[in-house]
């Protein structure tokens, strides 16, 4: 009977020692897979498609639609703030890429504006894209403080490379 019993056991756990909490996680819709730039809204959705059901006798459907459209409304907001936060994060890879490439100053300004800016005005961001942005700050401000350095030790004083005044 414990064979049987243990494999009913690892059939509830997901097959897995660990399986409780890995389903607990899916249920609540953090599988451990990536959500991309900025936090998954299918959680507030759902509440909402739940909300959407319990409100359709009380209200005749009416409260039901408001309760949906909201929660369509929450789903395309968060697909509209992702792709912008995606195509910024294209930017400052390519920033990086072509600074690389050609050692322009003014992609360590940029690389450092975009990526404050990011990080002060989008709520939604999750932790990995936050400590990702912080690296690219992190990263723009030594290139610059080896950059001005490097520029001290040849004697040109700053960001003036042609040398006139």
């Amino acid at each position: 009977m414990s064979g049987v019993g243990g494999r009913v056991r690892d059939w509830f756990n997901g097959g897995d020692p660990d399986g409780r909490a890995k389903l607990r996680a899916w249920a609540r819709g953090h599988d451990g897979r990536s959500e991309g730039y900025t936090y998954g809204m299918m959680g507030p959705a759902i509440g909402l498609s739940v909300l959407a059901a319990l409100l359709y006798a009380p209200t005749k459907g009416y409260g039901s639609i408001v309760a949906l459209v909201l929660a369509i409304f929450l789903l395309l907001g968060r697909q509209m703030i992702e792709r912008q936060v995606a195509r910024d994060a294209a930017d400052l890879k390519e920033a990086e890429r072509q600074y690389v490439r050609t050692r322009n100053p003014e992609y360590l300004d940029f690389t450092e504006l975009r990526a404050g800016g990011m990080l002060e005005d989008n709520k939604m961001l999750t932790p990995d894209t936050r400590a990702w942005l912080g690296e690219r700050i992190e990263w723009a401000r030594a290139e610059k403080d080896k950059r001005a350095k490097r520029d001290r030790r040849k004697g040109r004083g700053g960001r003036n490379p042609g040398g006139k005044q």
